[in-house]
């Protein structure tokens, strides 16, 4: 069913929020990113509201720039164009949402403004693609340049709070072509309640999931299962997975390495939310294996400190480890974020 529209915004808002944190911005940031950000989709908001479609239309397009991989800009995108008729581009940003993420079929074929593209067979492939994105747990991309069948780096990304598998793993795809590694994103075990995103916490089902060391299991089993998928897909290099992740999921993925030093060659960490893990920790996870850690941070973002904590403890326990500020940036990818990925994943593998 289809939410009225002032519920329908404000709901879309929150997960746009949730989805690409804002913390601690500079005055140059806010002036920039954020109040872009914040006039464009308020702007749509009240163009939608005001059914001024082609002026809601403009809108969008200006919040999909800012925020390419996110499902539901595409998905608001797509409903105004379809309402001044646009099929065509109704269709691509449509599909674009479905990639990103977007799972709520029912929604989408129940919007009265879907009407003039209800029974298209474009149309009802995207409902169908739709409802699996919603069941598919693990998303592989394996890059055109690399060889299937000899054995490639692999590339366990773990998405933060608030995302879901399909938008994150977009922001690695051409990371992933440049380094030639497969990419695998499990997707967090805690559904959020705007249904298509989600955050990281104890697995449904699992023992003890309220003691931290059962959650923090719960986290290798999910990333192990994740390995596996890829290896149905390509011939992974054992050698050579490595561990990445984004805020929330930067923390799980430091915490796995901890529990799981052999599996991995070492993490790519952008922004970890995550509390100093402790010293004696890192010691008794490297035990003279060769890791190594790649720590990404903000200048203003608020979790800076303790990318900065972690970098401390994993030089003083003796691994191998580089921690980069990205000036001028918050919470939010930096505009060089492709290099830093490349440049990460290369000073893991020692290149």
């Amino acid at each position: 069913m289809c939410c009225p529209p002032k519920r329908c915004l404000l709901k879309a808002s929150v997960v746009l929020l949730a989805s690409w944190p804002l913390t601690t911005p500079s005055k140059a940031q806010v002036d920039d990113w954020q109040k872009r950000f914040q006039d464009a989709w308020t702007a749509a908001q009240a163009a939608e509201e005001a059914e001024n479609w082609e002026e809601a239309v403009r809108h969008y397009q200006q919040v999909k720039v800012l925020l390419p991989p996110e499902p539901v800009t595409r998905q608001k995108l797509a409903t105004v164009l379809a309402r001044v008729g646009r099929k065509p581009e109704a269709l691509a940003e449509l599909a674009a949402a479905v990639e990103f993420g977007w799972s709520d079929a029912d929604g989408l074929a129940g919007d009265p403004a879907f009407e003039n593209l209800r029974g298209e067979a474009e149309f009802e492939k995207l409902m169908a693609r739709a409802r699996a994105v919603g069941a598919e747990a693990v998303v592989v991309y394996v890059p055109p340049e690399v060889d299937r069948t000899r054995a490639v780096p692999l590339i366990v990304t773990l998405h933060g709070r608030g995302e879901n598998p399909h938008m994150h793993i977009a922001w690695w795809r051409q990371a992933a072509r440049r380094v030639r590694a497969v990419v695998v994103a499990p997707r967090g075990s805690v559904r959020l309640d705007n249904g298509i995103s989600y955050a990281w916490g104890p697995r449904e089902g699992g023992r003890s999931a309220g003691t931290k060391e059962a959650v923090v299991e719960g986290f290798v089993t999910t990333v192990n299962e994740a390995i596996d998928t890829a290896a149905k897909e390509c011939v992974v290099d054992p050698k050579r997975v490595l561990l990445a992740g984004y805020s929330e999921g930067a923390a799980v993925a430091l915490h796995v390495l901890t529990k799981a030093p052999d599996r991995f060659a070492g993490v790519w960490s952008m922004n970890a939310a995550v509390r100093p893990l402790g010293e004696s920790i890192w010691k008794t996870a490297t035990q003279g294996r060769k890791l190594r850690v790649y720590l990404l941070a903000g200048e203003q973002d608020k979790f800076k400190a303790s990318s900065e904590e972690v970098y401390e403890e994993l030089v003083a326990a003796g691994i191998d480890s580089k921690l980069v500020i990205s000036r001028g940036a918050g919470h939010e990818p930096p505009e060089d974020y492709e290099n830093q990925q490349v440049a990460g994943i290369e000073y893991l593998l020692g290149k």
